[in-house]
């Protein structure tokens, strides 16, 4: 080919490819502009409506609230009465969480006073005895000489009886003797008397040494403190050393009989407890569990008519056990601010078993309570309040109007979602309810023509997403 033709060949394809690379430009803005005013101008896609069932159960009416620990429902403060001592031993074994026997000792104190005082009761009783029989000792010498007088006097009587009328000088003799004899007979006598009080005097005497040796002995013995009941060590409140009083330490020890026995007392301030009585309902969640998602039932057993306080503590800790007692440093003290009474919560079950073991609730833990009122004795058909509440946004105004009209606190429009093939559509329909039975969430249903349990009501239409391109998949909302 000559030179001229192939350097017009060339410039002919280079043309050709820059009005094609044109043509394409032009495609791709025209398409982008349709996909922008497609996407600008098709509709949203609408989300599905949240619905609820209408469902059959309780309605239960939360009333007040307070949080409450687990104590044991008996309890039995060890105490002493001796003057004061100083703790010189504790049992090993009396530490909190321990178990100890009944009569098992949980601490001594210092002893040297109480052994001197024994030891010197003892020889005083000692020496009372002595002197008791000392006294016994003269009184039989004294009755000895009280049976000679006697002897001395009947002699002298049959004496002059005898000589009696025969020899005045005899008789005379004879009555001078019966008269000798009748005086040392009375002095005798007298000396019985004395001898006789003198013994009466060293019984006595021995019988108050006795006693003092038996009180020294218990004073000696009450230097060991022991359990008074087998049971559980809930606290231990001295310490080796401690100088103590019936005053300054009342208690020593306070053991429970049976740590599975417990009772949850609860602290609920004075602005809720108009509204707690015996046998009302409560639920609970326990702290040890939160993790687990569990609701423990239990019912009032016992309503405080005094305030909880520092110094009371709505607590019972007497000298001897303690019926329904509570543990103050249990319920962790209060502050002197808020007025709180302690309910007490019986009757719950034990916590499921975890992995095949059982499992309980222990003294101290902490639970979070409500107290219920159940507001019907048996189940009943039950609407979710926020569908009777529930107003289309496109409500048209003619039946805006005619639901103003005819609506009352007891009847009510709801819309109940009727699904097909295409999602579904709402149809509003008219109910009868008790608006007294609400628990907050729930309110009784009376027309069970109107809905049935399982009924679909719709709560809400949640907002259209917004509107995507071309590109995107647009996302609908379903029911819940």
């Amino acid at each position: 080919m000559p030179p001229a033709l192939k350097s017009h060949s060339r410039r002919g394809g280079k043309c050709f490819v820059k009005k094609l690379l044109a043509l394409l430009l032009l495609v791709a803005a025209g398409l982008t502009a349709v996909a922008y005013w497609w996407g600008q101008t098709r509709p949203a896609a609408q989300p599905l409506p949240r619905t609820e069932p209408v469902t059959r159960g309780p309605i239960i009416r939360r009333l007040a609230s307070g949080q409450g620990r687990f104590v044991p429902t008996r309890v039995v403060p060890v105490v002493t009465e001796v003057a004061a001592g100083k703790i010189v031993a504790i049992n090993p074994r009396a530490e909190p969480g321990q178990f100890v026997q009944a009569g098992e000792w949980l601490a001594r104190l210092d002893t040297t006073q109480a052994e001197l005082t024994l030891k010197r009761t003892e020889a005083e009783l000692a020496s009372a005895q002595w002197d008791l029989e000392q006294a016994r000792l003269r009184l039989q010498e004294i009755e000895t000489k009280k049976n000679q007088a006697d002897s001395a006097v009947r002699y002298a009587e049959k004496y002059l009886q005898t000589i009696q009328g025969s020899n005045p000088d005899l008789e005379t003799k004879a009555r001078a003797q019966l008269e000798l004899a009748r005086e040392q007979q009375k002095a005798a006598e007298l000396g019985l008397k004395a001898a006789e009080a003198a013994v009466l005097a060293a019984e006595k005497k021995v019988e108050a040494y006795r006693v003092g040796v038996a009180a020294a002995q218990k004073q000696l013995d009450m230097c060991t403190i022991k359990a008074p009941e087998g049971g559980v060590v809930l606290e231990k409140r001295i310490v080796p050393g401690q100088l103590i009083t019936p005053q300054a330490v009342p208690v020593l020890f306070v053991l429970t009989p049976n740590a599975d026995d417990l009772e949850l007392a609860v602290q609920v301030n004075e602005t809720d407890i108009p509204q707690v009585e015996e046998g009302m309902e409560a639920e609970f969640t326990v702290d040890a569990f939160s993790g687990e998602n569990l609701v423990f039932r239990g019912k009032v057993t016992r309503v405080a008519l005094t305030p909880t306080s520092p110094t009371l503590s709505g607590l019972r800790l007497p000298v001897g056990p303690v019926e329904g007692g509570n543990i103050w440093s249990l319920l962790g003290g209060m502050s002197s601010g808020p007025v709180n009474y302690t309910v007490t919560l019986g009757d719950f079950q034990p916590p499921p078993a975890k992995e095949g073991r059982p499992r309980r609730f222990k003294p101290g833990m902490s639970a979070n309570v409500d107290f219920l009122r159940r507001l019907v004795s048996e189940p009943v058909l039950r609407i979710p309040n926020e569908a009777l509440s529930f107003r289309p946004p496109d409500l048209k105004p003619e039946l805006l109007e005619q639901i103003r009209t005819q609506e009352t606190p007891s009847r009510k429009p709801v819309w109940v979602w009727i699904a097909n093939g295409r999602g579904g559509r709402m149809e509003m329909r008219w109910v009868t309810i008790r608006p007294e039975v609400t628990d907050g969430k729930y309110t009784q249903l009376e027309d069970a023509d109107a809905l049935q349990e399982g009924t679909l009501v719709v709560v809400d239409i949640p907002p259209p997403p917004p509107r995507t391109g071309i590109f995107e998949t647009p996302v609908r909302i379903g029911p819940n």
